[in-house]
């Protein structure tokens, strides 16, 4: 790993490119300015990135955008917001760029030829060459095979990325007020899966459908809806608006405290690993992903907390029935 010295004015680039990010470099950032290095930040404006930093009280530049799940487009989106950070480079002169899959952070450092440091914890994700990162921090629970092509170069560590914040959790007393949840006999958080993603599965909207059906069948239960952004919203609306009806499902209005919100829940649903795997261990968690999980979500299992993976195939009425009745309302875990 590149050695930081505080006595050299070490200055570490993080660059915030998706929402789990901001609690996960939180902690982080705390550690190096601690040690003694000088930490900048960029968000990108995607999902609840730039919203969920303000709530968290970062000071980061915003730059770029989401281009949608049109290959084209990603690819140029890419290109386009490396350039639109090489000013950002060129002021701040950064010593090593640090993120958790920032690929358009990573190829402006390539090119810069200053070392970049990739934490991931998903063994399938694809790296081109010019955006391969010089150093690797993963799981241990990740297999060597696949990562890294230099073992010297990946490093290891205990548990999951949730690990590195869930110990700070305090829970937002004025939530459930906030939300209208207070009297809700079971209260359901749902996250749709990434549709925009490379690694989306169609059978994922199957899932979410027959979920949402259910939920709504039961009178005192009440979803809590996710979001990834904006236009999904609106086609979530726009075509199931009975999902909306008296009250049964609840968009908020702005970014909330997701550990938080996982508190308050009943139930965690989630298209992908990151929500499923926060949510308190007394409470059951499904994911709707269709696909099979990463090597972080088998170790949750391993361990008996994290998370159940459904498939449409297997979600059947008696299925269906689970997901409500895994439940236990009104019993929120204890600190």
């Amino acid at each position: 790993m590149p050695q930081l010295n505080p006595s050299d004015g070490c200055t570490v680039w993080i660059d915030l490119d998706n929402t789990p990010h901001v609690p996960f470099f939180i902690p982080v950032i705390r550690e190096l300015e601690k040690r003694g290095h000088r930490v900048v930040l960029t968000a990108r404006d995607a999902f609840q990135v730039c919203e969920l930093a303000d709530r968290k009280g970062l000071r980061y530049l915003k730059v770029g955008q989401h281009y949608g799940k049109n290959t084209v487009m990603k690819v140029f989106g890419l290109f386009w917001r490396a350039a639109q950070l090489l000013p950002f480079y060129l002021r701040e002169k950064p010593d090593v760029a640090l993120s958790h899959g920032a690929r358009a952070q990573m190829l402006l450092a390539n090119l810069m030829r200053i070392p970049t440091i990739l934490v991931m914890d998903y063994e399938h994700i694809k790296t081109p060459p010019l955006v391969a990162p010089r150093w690797e921090i993963v799981p241990e629970a990740l297999p060597t095979s696949g990562l890294h092509p230099s073992e010297r170069r990946l490093r290891k560590y205990r548990g999951i990325k949730e690990d590195v914040y869930a110990p700070d959790f305090t829970p937002d007393p004025g939530l459930a007020d906030e939300l209208g949840l207070r009297e809700a006999g079971l209260v359901v958080t749902v996250r749709p899966p990434a549709n925009e993603a490379h690694y989306h599965n169609p059978e994922s909207e199957v899932l979410l459908n027959r979920l949402m059906t259910r939920i709504c069948n039961i009178p005192q239960a009440r979803a809590v809806m996710l979001p990834r952004n904006r236009q999904q919203e609106q086609s979530l609306r726009s075509t199931h608006p009975q999902w909306f009806q008296d009250g049964h499902t609840i968009i908020p209005p702005h970014a909330v405290d997701g550990l938080s919100l996982l508190w308050l829940s009943d139930l965690v649903v989630s298209g992908g690993g990151t929500m499923n795997r926060e949510a308190p261990r007394s409470r059951s968690s499904f994911t709707v992903s269709g696909d099979g999980c990463a090597r972080p979500d088998v170790t949750s299992i391993d361990v008996g907390s994290r998370p159940i993976f459904l498939h449409s195939s297997r979600m059947t009425p008696r299925s269906q029935s689970s997901l409500s009745s895994s439940a236990t309302p009104g019993k929120k875990p204890s600190p």
